[in-house]
């Protein structure tokens, strides 16, 4: 199974339409640092700058976009936007499929919310089939979800078969980070972006 890495970054309402076609030469400037950390190859990371250039200096054809364009997206993401860091989540081994697989635990469907058909301007840019995945959750969203897991009490069974299933703990690992990632969101009126990579 693939080794995912997921990375949450908080987000102003319609940043990114805001940002796209703007001409924003702060942004401009820190395409290159930001494109570094996908951790691309050399000419994938050459036409992912130059992409996302475009799109700053001339906007975007939403909602369809080809991989360069969802890379070029992501990196103007990683300037516009504040990565919240998750000290156990990083290393969590084939974490899409776990976060999936927790709908039939928690009984809601989490990856509805972190990777189904986000509206525009991301429509599109989920790359089936690519180790690269966006999701958006939206503020109704992000409080819906974070009262949700906050009210959360699942059955002693659920946990110990979810465990023995995925070899993490639910609650520890996986629901308490989201619980205040979520909480960081809502306090500073924040929108998210959920990318899975590897």
């Amino acid at each position: 199974m693939m080794s995912l890495t997921m990375k949450f970054f908080f987000i102003k309402p319609d940043a990114i339409e805001d940002v796209l076609g703007s001409g924003d030469t702060e942004v401009l400037k820190k395409l290159a640092k930001a494109a570094v950390g996908l951790n691309l190859p050399t000419d994938v990371e050459d036409q992912t700058v130059a992409q996302a250039r475009h799109f700053v200096e001339n906007g975007a054809k939403l909602p369809h976009l080809d991989l360069i364009g969802a890379f070029a997206i992501m990196a103007i993401v990683r300037v516009i936007g504040e990565e919240f860091e998750f000290d156990t989540l990083q290393a969590v081994p084939g974490l899409q499929s776990v976060l999936r697989s927790m709908g039939t635990v928690v009984d809601y469907n989490l990856d509805a919310h972190l990777f189904g058909n986000p509206p525009p301007p991301f429509k599109a840019m989920d790359t089936a089939g690519t180790p690269f995945d966006i999701g958006y959750i939206d503020s109704d969203d992000v409080a819906e979800l974070s009262d949700f897991l906050e009210s959360l009490d699942l059955h002693e069974d659920d946990l110990d078969e979810f465990s023995e299933e995925h070899g993490i703990e639910l609650l520890e690992e996986l629901i308490e980070p989201f619980c205040e990632a979520l909480s960081d969101a809502m306090s500073s009126g924040c929108e998210v972006l959920v990318t899975t990579e590897g």
